[in-house]
């Protein structure tokens, strides 16, 4: 029971952290977007928090249909987080063009 709760923490980790970053967008939270992007750090908090919520949704589908161990959603979650960044700077990078 307890390690079937463990394997879901992670996704919501990262569905109630994109909804913090888009209720809270006025704050600073701890991304370094904001040392490149220094202008619009309301728009990088909603994206942002898109991209999280869309990420854990797949990594949610993905823990349910294929039944991973709970290192393997660890590993995930940190390479989505990394994916989420990149994603946001590319994105901030094509609209300043």
């Amino acid at each position: 029971m307890l390690t079937m709760f463990l394997r879901y923490i992670p996704s919501i980790l990262l569905i109630i952290g994109g909804l913090l970053f888009i209720v809270f967008k006025k704050l600073t939270w701890n991304n370094f977007i904001y040392l490149i992007f220094k202008d619009s750090k309301e728009a990088i908090n909603k994206f942002t928090g898109k991209v999280w919520i869309i990420l854990g949704i797949v990594l949610l589908i993905l823990t349910i249909i294929m039944n991973l161990e709970i290192k393997t959603i660890v590993c995930l979650y940190l390479l989505l987080i990394f994916i989420s960044f990149i994603i946001v700077y590319f994105e901030f990078k094509k609209r300043l063009q």
